[in-house]
């Protein structure tokens, strides 16, 4: 059974995502939890959102045959995932165009 984060986790906000990679520092409280929630209800393109212990870059894939560690999420979509606790910085890139991205890291009470 899923339970979900507390209401007053932390939320990121990346405003006017676009095609570049943006990347979000969590905060020190933020970094040793295990979920992450990406609402990307504003977007009507999908997002590549990955994760790392060190600074790291988004790059959306283009391949069939080479993996890319992350995950894309839908437009207009909300999905969560079991995030690494010693993740400090996530980053996402936009497929086209540009919208928010909202990412909520948080533990499960």
């Amino acid at each position: 059974m899923f339970t979900p984060m507390p209401l007053l986790s932390d939320q990121y906000t990346l405003l006017n995502l676009s095609t570049t990679s943006t990347q979000v520092v969590l905060e020190p409280n933020d970094v040793n939890t295990s979920f992450i929630t990406v609402d990307n209800t504003m977007g009507t393109t999908p997002v590549f959102v990955t994760s790392g212990a060190t600074s790291t870059t988004a790059v959306f894939p283009t391949s069939a045959t080479v993996g890319a560690p992350g995950k894309i999420v839908g437009p207009g979509t909300v999905q969560s995932w079991i995030k690494n606790p010693t993740h400090q910085f996530i980053a996402a890139i936009r497929q086209s165009g540009t919208a928010d991205l909202y990412i909520t890291v948080g533990t499960n009470p």
